[in-house]
């Protein structure tokens, strides 16, 4: 865990090297009131990505907060790409949506390279 954030083990799709980082209590004062969802290269080599991160539904099916976004990895300023503002924390929260099971959320990520 890093400032609050709980970082996945590194992960390869192809020849890249990526991490999500999530942050339950947002990412800052830009997060303040939602969780932060960001996906982040570990590697310098360049790469066009379209990402797709959703939050989940795990009593709901179809039921899901859904972003998608594309970047080009790496940039000058940093390795990541995501939102500060994915989720509102009461959305997440509401017991009838059914995001938060036994302490618990699901996050799909989907990552295409070119």
């Amino acid at each position: 865990m890093n400032q609050d954030g709980i970082y996945s083990d590194t992960f390869s799709i192809g020849t890249s090297k990526w991490q999500l980082r999530v942050y339950p209590k947002g990412l800052g004062y830009l997060g303040k009131g939602f969780l932060s969802l960001f996906i982040s290269s570990i590697d310098s080599e360049s790469v066009h990505a379209k990402i797709s991160m959703a939050v989940v539904s795990q009593t709901t099916l179809g039921l899901e907060v859904r972003k998608e976004m594309e970047h080009l990895f790496p940039d000058h300023i940093n390795n990541s790409v995501g939102s500060f503002e994915f989720i509102k924390l009461d959305e997440l929260d509401e017991a009838t949506n059914g995001y938060i099971q036994d302490d618990s959320i699901n996050i799909a990520v989907e990552i295409t390279c070119d």
